[in-house]
């Protein structure tokens, strides 16, 4: 059975962006307010990754008005 890579590499990155939604959401519910770079001084993540998480939250509406 061979697995395809490409499958691979999406199931890696939907689980490392839902890694991320958890900590992101984990420090909203520490600190009702965030910035990116309190984000990106707390997380152990790029802000690339940050700001697309939080993009995708936002329009889940679960967290609103990311500056």
């Amino acid at each position: 059975m061979s697995i395809k890579v490409e499958n691979t590499v999406e199931y890696v990155d939907k689980k490392i962006n839902n890694q991320a939604k958890d900590m992101i959401l984990a420090l909203f519910n520490e600190k009702s307010t965030l910035d990116y770079i309190e984000m990106l001084e707390t997380l152990d993540l790029d802000l690339e990754t940050i700001v697309q998480v939080c993009n995708e939250l936002e329009q889940e509406g679960r967290i609103e008005g990311i500056d």
